[in-house]
């Protein structure tokens, strides 16, 4: 058993408590949740006795609740560490691997994905297929989708897979979380669209839901960290630079989506008036300037052109390619700006296609900041580039799926 923090367990915690008429199932069940939060909270390597001591629970209801937790695969045991004091050392607990899984998938323009991952943050299984999206037809995508998420299910059987918890769907638009109503995704060219109800009609009942995919990928920027590498802070504003650029803003880690789940469109702010016209119908926006399509465009390459043959082309000093890049900074350093005062935030992840080029992007971004921003330089924010950058919208869908589930522990363990 790997004795490292697991990637999953940061992201799987948050509040649980108990109601005062509760009745014996709830107050198992919010005790269930009580010593699962804190487990995954922590990543693993908690003993039985340290869970007793975090979560003022006594010893033998730890016991009980960790044994029930063992048998369904949802916590394991490691073989103790030598403790160097006397007495016998705790058995260190960590979240299982390859029992249960989440399935993030995603569907973008110009790809769909799918990755199943297990409560330890292990990548299991998973699919990616490349094509046109720009403007499809929703039931013939998701119907391919579908194709490839049943293929996706069968591995799991395959390699033994103990239960699919849940699926959640991450597409580049605006998604009215009451509803799960895909309102408008510009860039596949959807309008009034209901994914979790088609999936569903194809692949059966499970539980599908669906959300912006840069709300995603911030979920899995706070859930999953490289080895050896500072977990990033609790809060955060994310922009992802795929065809467009989205946003999300992370808060004590949760997401912030607003009232109707439309929070974070950061590449739909305006930079000029009067700018270029934008595929949403306005003119301007941050994306027509720092998207990966207009950045590839604005190079001069191809949109097939991949990250590598930009940063090629920079580091050779092509001045039409460094043209382009130093507009794409001016602009994201003014979106950024009013994002910041509006705000009031100290941390900027920039993740997918513009986290390898941050190290470029930094100087005129952060000229704007110093001109921009109130009462602060931009010294005091911290702009770093993406911890995951491998199908971040998929994984981030995995590990939500399995923090809802673990939010209620009594709804996968069997009777």
């Amino acid at each position: 058993m790997n004795s490292s923090a697991s990637p999953a367990g940061r992201l799987l915690a948050g509040p649980s408590s108990l109601g005062a008429a509760a009745s014996h199932a709830s107050i198992r069940e919010s005790n269930l949740a009580l010593v699962t939060a804190e487990l995954f909270h922590s990543g693993g390597g908690l003993s039985r006795a340290d869970l007793a001591q975090r979560t003022g629970l006594t010893k033998a209801t730890v016991s009980r609740l960790v044994r029930d937790l063992i048998e369904q695969g949802i916590v394991a045991e490691a073989v103790p560490e030598e403790a160097g004091t006397i007495g016998r050392p705790g058995t260190p607990l960590y979240p299982a691997a390859n029992t249960l899984v989440g399935v993030g998938l995603e569907a973008n323009a110009d790809r769909l994905l799918g990755s199943a991952v297990d409560l330890s943050g292990k990548v299991v299984a998973s699919f990616q297929v490349s094509m046109d999206l720009v403007d499809s037809s929703s039931a013939e995508t998701l119907g391919l989708l579908a194709e490839h998420t049943a293929a996706l299910f069968a591995q799991l059987d395959e390699v033994g897979i103990r239960r699919l918890v849940g699926v959640n769907l991450g597409v580049p638009g605006i998604v009215d979380q009451a509803t799960q109503r895909v309102v408008y995704a510009p860039n596949l060219g959807w309008e009034d669209v209901y994914p979790g109800r088609y999936l569903a009609d194809l692949l059966g009942d499970l539980a599908f839901t669906v959300d912006n995919d840069a709300n995603l990928q911030a979920i899995a920027m706070a859930g999953v960290s490289l080895a050896g590498q500072e977990p990033v802070p609790a809060s955060f504003l994310y922009l992802t630079g795929d065809v467009g650029i989205g946003g999300a803003l992370m808060r004590d880690g949760e997401v912030e989506r607003g009232p109707h789940g439309w929070a974070g469109e950061i590449g739909h702010t305006s930079i000029e008036p009067d700018g270029p016209p934008c595929h949403c119908g306005s003119r301007g926006c941050l994306e027509r300037y720092a998207g990966r399509k207009a950045i590839l465009q604005a190079a001069g390459f191809p949109q097939d052109a991949s990250t590598e043959d930009v940063l090629s082309a920079l580091e050779r000093g092509e001045p039409k390619v460094r043209a382009a890049i130093d507009r794409a900074a001016w602009a994201l350093g003014i979106g950024l700006a009013n994002a910041i005062n509006l705000l009031d935030i100290d941390t900027v992840i920039l993740g997918t296609y513009l986290a390898p080029l941050t190290g470029w992007v930094i100087p005129g971004l952060t000229e704007q900041l110093d001109r921009r921003i109130i009462g602060r330089t931009a010294a005091d924010i911290t702009l770093l580039p993406a911890p995951i950058q491998d199908h971040p919208t998929a994984i981030g869908g995995a590990l939500q799926a399995l923090r809802a589930a673990l939010g209620e522990p009594g709804s996968i363990l069997a009777d």
